[in-house]
This record gives C-alpha cells, sequence and structure tokens, in this order.
C-alpha cells in the first residue's frame, strides 16, 4: 500500500484542518509514492522509538507529536534533532505525524480517555471545529466520587506510578472536563470552570494556575503528558488494521515496545 493511501485514511479520520496553528502535522519525513510494508506507531520519535523502527525494518513510522516543529538551518550528526532525521533517511523510514488534529477528532485521544475513565453525557470542552471536532471533553461520572479516590482510579487504569491531584481530597466530584497532553493553560481552565466541572485533567499542569483554579472552586487532576495521550497508540494501529484489511492489504502494524514516560518515582 501506498504511503498517500495511508495517509488518506488517518486524515479522513483527523482532518489536518483541525490542527492548531502552531502545530507541524503531517508528512514530516519521506516520499508519498512509497510502498509501505510494515508500520511502527509510537508517542514521540524518540532515539529508542527510531531504533525500535530501524531494527524491525519498519519503513513508516507514525506518531502523534511531531519531531520537527520549527524551521530548520542545517541538518547535522552533532545534533540529536539532526541526528534522528539523517538516521531515518539513511534507514528509508518515512515519518509522519497527527497530533492536535488527533487529539479533536471524533474516536481520537480525548474520546480514548473519555471511554478509559467511563464517562458518560459527552460535551466538547473547548468550541467545536468547523468540522464539529473538539479540544477536550466533559463528561459525567455515573455516580459522585471523592476526588482522592477518582484520582486512584484514574492512577490505575493509566497504569501509572503516581498522580498528582489539588483540592480537598474528599469533595465529590461527578462533572469531569479534560484535555489530555500538555492543556494547562489559562483557556483550558477557564473553560472547564464555566462548563460548571467540578475537576480538570490534563497534563503539566502549573503552580500559579493550579492556584487560580482552586480558587475558582475546580479541582485538578495531572495525569502526566505521557500517560494520557499513550492510549491512542493502539487505537491507531488498531484503526489502520481494520482500514487496511477492509482493502486486502498486508500490511504489518504494530504499537512501539518503547514506554515514553519521561518522568521516574523514587
Amino acid at each position: 500500500m501506498t504511503l498517500s493511501c495511508i495517509i488518506e485514511k488517518i486524515e479522513r479520520w483527523a482532518p489536518p484542518s483541525d490542527a492548531e496553528n502552531w502545530d507541524n502535522t503531517g508528512l514530516l519525513i519521506g516520499d508519498a509514492n512509497r510502498e509501505i510494508r510494515r508500520v511502527l506507531v509510537a508517542l514521540d520519535a524518540t532515539p529508542a522509538v527510531i531504533d525500535e523502527a530501524v531494527t524491525g525494518g519498519f519503513d513508516l513510522l507514525i506518531t502523534h507529536h511531531p519531531m520537527i516543529f520549527d524551521p530548520l538551518k542545517r541538518i547535522l550528526e552533532s545534533d540529536s534533532l539532526g541526528r534522528k532525521i539523517l538516521l531515518l533517511i539513511k534507514n528509508n523510514i518515512n515519518l509522519y505525524c497527527a497530533h492536535t488534529n488527533l487529539d479533536s477528532a471524533d474516536g481520537g485521544v480525548n474520546d480514548v480517555f473519555f471511554d478509559l475513565i467511563g464517562l458518560t453525557e459527552k460535551q466538547p470542552l473547548m468550541e467545536p471545529l468547523p468540522s464539529g471536532n473538539s479540544l477536550g471533553r466533559v463528561g459525567m461520572l455515573p455516580q459522585a466520587a471523592a476526588l482522592k479516590d477518582f484520582a486512584s482510579e484514574i492512577k490505575n487504569k493509566l497504569l501509572i506510578e503516581e498522580i498528582r491531584y489539588a483540592g480537598p481530597p474528599e469533595k465529590l466530584v461527578q462533572k469531569i472536563g479534560f484535555c489530555v497532553g500538555d492543556a494547562s493553560g489559562r483557556r483550558y481552565i477557564q473553560a472547564a470552570a464555566e462548563r460548571g466541572c467540578d475537576v480538570y485533567i490534563t497534563g503539566d499542569l502549573r503552580y500559579h494556575g493550579t492556584e487560580d483554579a482552586l480558587e475558582a472552586g475546580l479541582c485538578l487532576i495531572d495525569i502526566t503528558h505521557y500517560a494520557g495521550e499513550a492510549p491512542i497508540i493502539q487505537t491507531v494501529v488498531d484503526f489502520l488494521k481494520k482500514e487496511t484489511a477492509r482493502e486486502g492489504g498486508s500490511l504489518t502494524i504494530r504499537a512501539s515496545s518503547v514506554n515514553g514516560q519521561v518522568f521516574k518515582k523514587l
């Protein structure tokens, strides 16, 4: 199957027009006319993931986060980003990224998390995009739970070692707002407060923003950037397997075995 055919399938699911203006989605390295036989899916194109792609003989790496954000003036072996780019090119590995367009997509990053934590009555967190998709979600727990118990349940479902939360431990929460990844900015927290959420969930929460949220009566849960988005990897794998099987394709599609969580617990 050609790379352009694979891209068409992904972009029908997650339209590039839904990406944030600052984002850099799409084909970052490669040739859309290449025949693809082996696909590796990961959250990031880290050195460990690229090594996995090289040793596994993959010719397409699909990531959620763009490896290239800013314009490049040079690509050098002595530079960490340049080294990764050169390694992919030398090994004929194409690199494709679906980022904020996949965050907002129907069945994308935020919907996967919505289902994972067992919410109902789905609503958008942010204003809908022209496609009708939206960044973030709001939903309801079947019944109210103490903040600390809800945070603990999320920790167990995400299979992470620890979790941070802010707010009274015994406060009952039921209306949940979230945008996984890093949506710790004021506009996201304000949107959750305006929608009457009891708690807002994201990653990379900051001290002063957390103070402001608590003063507004909004509890917060920090699930880390990586853990909140990692479940999308298998969803992308399953999506591509289903799409290619429909056309009788014989692609090998696998989720990366690399754990990209950068924070460790002592």
